[in-house]
């Protein structure tokens, strides 16, 4: 074996240790995306968990003033409670649905940067096997 086919044997070798290597960094930016789609679906939670508490909290002092100022929950005064717990309804239901779509936008980054880096790695094994067909004879 001469020297221009070992040097091409030992360029292949590390183009398909690099092309390896990019197929793992793909794995793994898909594992990171998934985990911080997940981080950020838990966080959601919590958000709306403390909102509906909040909500709930809000609705009750208006109806304690209310109460307190000899106003029933009948008529208008219960069509402006009944209003308040339709637009927080209608806030809360935005707000999961904004969160679905930032989970999956996270996800759909992270299996782009997986589909891109073995695309890479696929270049760099061909190109490295095209360059050592020049010099194997």
């Amino acid at each position: 074996m001469g020297v221009a086919t070992t040097l091409a044997v030992v360029a292949a070798v590390g183009a398909v240790y690099s092309a390896s290597e990019q197929r793992k960094a793909g794995k793994k930016a898909e594992k990171i995306a998934e985990e911080n789609a997940q981080a950020q679906e838990a966080e959601a939670a919590e958000g709306l968990r403390r909102k509906t508490l909040d909500d709930n909290r809000i609705r009750g002092v208006a109806a304690a003033r209310m109460a307190a100022s000899g106003i029933t929950s009948e008529g208008t005064a219960g069509n402006v409670l009944s209003s308040m717990e339709v637009e927080q309804g209608k806030q809360t239901a935005w707000s999961q649905l904004a969160s679905k779509s930032r989970a999956s936008i996270i996800r759909s980054e992270g299996s782009l940067a997986k589909k891109s880096a073995y695309g890479q790695s696929i270049g760099t094994a061909t190109s490295a096997f095209s360059s050592m067909a020049g010099y194997v004879k």
